[in-house]
């Protein structure tokens, strides 16, 4: 009995546990990077269970004006660059941001991800709602860029006031669900990109006793577009040394190419936590070193790292009379024999093997000449021939017409 009661006991203490974590629905719009980094302590939410999908999806419905009919928000998910779809998985291919690794319950996707393995992609949760209640949704794999609204999950214990946002009256979230006790504040109008529309004036919170009321933002003008904001980076202007040029994106402060001296460019990202400048593979750049040059026959790729240069594969071919074998940092020129035996181009093998090709061609080609020789002068002889008989033909019934008329003159004048 006593084992049954301390069995139900950690049961409910679990339970409680998992329930304890704190998701909050922010109406800011920004990038997938931006949303992550104000989500901390905590991570953009996951949906992993049953118990959380529930939870989120309650979340919306209670934060939706009844007028709303689409939203789209982030989640913690992204797939980066060199990892690859895989349309067998519940996720796609795609990784939790707070490095759980669960593979997750299955998903409903709203758009399939296309299959490739070259491009940096993150999931917003999108769905229809009627009447302020979900009634579809699903998953949708964007570019990161992107800017919606976004749910955060909190560690269990952590207050609103310890994240980055929600501080102050313009960034604090509509919803929250903190344990089992729901708290439900003004409800928000968007959720995705939308075209600009005029804003609509928030109600007046009354100021705590200790703070001053705050002045209420000046409302825009019917049809006035809305004033962009820059994307703030968490990160610092890098120092690289042994670099030619540092472009920052023109419309992301958290990208940036380097350039090194080497012509090797690369690319850095500031994300994570904590945020750090970070290469493609995930990986924290290390700006001492980055731009430092490979040895001879490597070559610098993506993610900062010398790697083989296949020499063989180069617009000029090293080995113009042999093949062409690549090796680590270099290559080898060499001939096979007739054993398929490899052996250096140098080697007395290859200059036999070599010399017999050269004779062998030459035989093959200078036959055919001789005889295309021979054939000409034939041809010419019996050109001439015939042109000779001709000509002497045509000489003789000259001169038999010739004998012809003198003897006619002969008689004529004996007649007379």
């Amino acid at each position: 009995m006593a084992a049954c009661l301390l069995s139900c006991f950690v049961l409910i203490w679990t339970l409680g546990s998992l329930s304890a974590q704190n998701y909050k629905l922010h109406e800011r719009l920004s990038s997938f990077d931006v949303a992550l980094t104000a989500c901390s302590p905590g991570n953009l939410t996951t949906i992993a269970t049953q118990q959380e999908t529930d939870d989120i999806i309650s979340l919306i419905s209670r934060s939706l004006s009844p007028s709303q009919s689409q939203f789209t928000l982030w989640v913690g998910l992204r797939r980066l660059k060199h990892q690859c779809v895989l349309p067998s998985l519940p996720l796609r291919g795609f990784k939790w941001t707070d490095g759980s690794g669960a593979e997750s319950q299955p998903v409903p996707w709203s758009e399939e991800p296309k299959e490739t393995c070259t491009t940096v992609r993150c999931a917003a949760l999108t769905g229809l709602a009627t009447g302020g209640a979900v009634t579809h949704w699903g998953l949708i794999p964007v570019t990161c860029k992107n800017n919606y609204g976004f749910i955060c999950k909190l560690p269990p214990g952590t207050t609103e006031g310890e994240t980055q946002t929600g501080t102050n009256e313009e960034e604090r979230p509509t919803g929250t669900i903190e344990g089992e006790q729901t708290k439900i504040e003004p409800t928000i109008d968007k959720y995705k990109t939308p075209t600009p529309e005029p804003k609509t004036e928030k109600p007046m919170l009354e100021p705590k006793s200790d703070e001053q009321p705050k002045t209420e933002a000046p409302m825009l003008a019917p049809g006035a577009p809305e004033e962009a904001k820059p994307t703030p980076s968490p990160c610092a202007p890098p120092s690289v040394p042994r670099s030619r040029s540092l472009t920052p994106h023109p419309d992301d402060s958290t990208q940036l190419t380097v350039e090194c001296w080497s012509e090797d460019q690369l690319l850095l990202r500031c994300y994570g936590r904590p945020a750090v400048w970070r290469l493609p593979d995930d990986g924290a750049a290390d700006l001492t070193t980055l731009c430092d040059p490979c040895d001879a026959g490597f070559t610098k790729n993506g993610s900062a790292r010398c790697v083989d240069q296949n020499e063989c594969e180069g617009p000029t071919a090293p080995c113009s009379r042999s093949v062409c074998v690549n090796t680590v940092g270099s290559y080898r020129c060499v001939c096979t024999d007739s054993d398929g035996i490899q052996h250096a181009a140098a080697s007395p093998a290859c200059t036999e093997q070599e010399t017999d090709a050269h004779t062998n061609l030459l035989s093959g080609i200078l036959f055919p000449v001789l005889v295309a020789v021979a054939a000409l002068i034939v041809l010419a002889v019996i050109v001439a021939v015939t042109v000779k008989c001709c000509l002497i033909k045509k000489k003789k019934k000259k001169a038999e017409k010739m004998a012809m008329k003198d003897s006619y003159e002969t008689d004529q004048k004996a007649a007379a």
